[in-house]
């Protein structure tokens, strides 16, 4: 699949999809297109206007993604995150118990 990441590269110009489109001449509803990633085609021109604005290479704009990453992301995203217990059997017990004691301190300030 392919992404756009005209969005990003604005946000790191500082610039509104407003203001490309009046460097550009581009129409604002095809900016928005490429910057929500709708845009069905991207005339080698308006790419070209794009990049000249903007001064990036067109692969800064779009990339290709794998349908399987693509769908891996999704898998890891729906899942929820889970953080691993600390192990503390190999702690001495003072250790762990001042551990505990320190957390529950932090949880319930004096």
């Amino acid at each position: 699949m392919i992404r756009f990441k005209t969005k990003k590269v604005l946000a790191l110009r500082e610039m509104t999809q407003k203001e490309l489109a009046e460097l550009t001449g581009i129409r604002p509803p095809t900016i928005s297109a490429l910057c929500v990633g709708t845009a069905k085609h991207i005339p080698v021109d308006v790419l070209d206007k794009i990049c000249f604005v903007l001064s990036c290479q067109p692969a800064d704009l779009i990339e290709y993604v794998s349908d399987a990453t693509v769908e891996m992301h999704r898998e890891q995203a729906a899942q929820p995150a889970a953080s691993p217990a600390p192990d503390l059997s190999a702690l001495p017990p003072e250790l762990v118990l001042a551990l505990q004691n320190f957390l529950q301190n932090q949880k319930n300030p004096s």
